[in-house]
């Protein structure tokens, strides 16, 4: 197994960050402070994300560990089922919807333009990059019902995004 260099990406992620922000600084020449921290947000919750999937707190035993790809849909879901039972299954299923659903909220706070296509997009990417590191980093089952269960998150956070922001009649700054 190889180890992922959290500390080095952080760094390296924060030092861009900064240079990027200071660049945004002297071309703008303002600072946007309920920005500045919509991004810190950001980037906390996908450093978040990050270290929670490829290197997650183990509180329940899914079985052995080994690296294995599973492209059959709702197969690995069925096999935690079959193996661990109903209760670890949900924490499962639940987690990775969960963990997805703040992309479909934050996102379209921050960037306004973005439609429900770009957050699937921006979910699946997202999703299918963890699977790959999760099989380069980690001895875990990189699994297609994941990606679905972490899609469905994202889209459901967009659309309690879209309702809040019609309900509560809410305007970009």
């Amino acid at each position: 197994m190889i180890v992922f260099p959290y500390k080095y990406v952080i760094i390296a992620t924060i030092f861009i960050l900064f240079v990027f922000r200071i660049y945004n600084f002297i071309r703008q020449r303002k600072i946007s402070v309920y920005n500045e921290l919509l991004l810190l947000l950001i980037y906390i919750y996908s450093i978040s994300v990050l270290y929670i999937t490829v290197n997650p707190i183990i509180l329940f035993d899914f079985g052995s560990t080994y690296k294995k790809i599973s492209l059959v849909p709702f197969k690995g879901i069925i096999d935690i089922l079959n193996e661990q039972g109903l209760k670890i299954t949900l924490i499962n299923v639940i987690g990775n919807f969960i963990l997805f659903v703040p992309i479909g909220i934050l996102m379209p706070i921050k960037y306004t333009t973005l439609t429900c296509r770009n957050i699937i997009v921006i979910a699946l990417f997202s999703s299918t990059l963890i699977e790959i590191l999760q099989y380069i980093f980690s001895d875990r089952v990189s699994d297609i019902d994941d990606i679905i269960i972490n899609l469905s998150g994202a889209v459901i956070g967009y659309f309690l995004y879209k309702e809040l922001k019609h309900r509560l009649n809410i305007h970009p700054l």
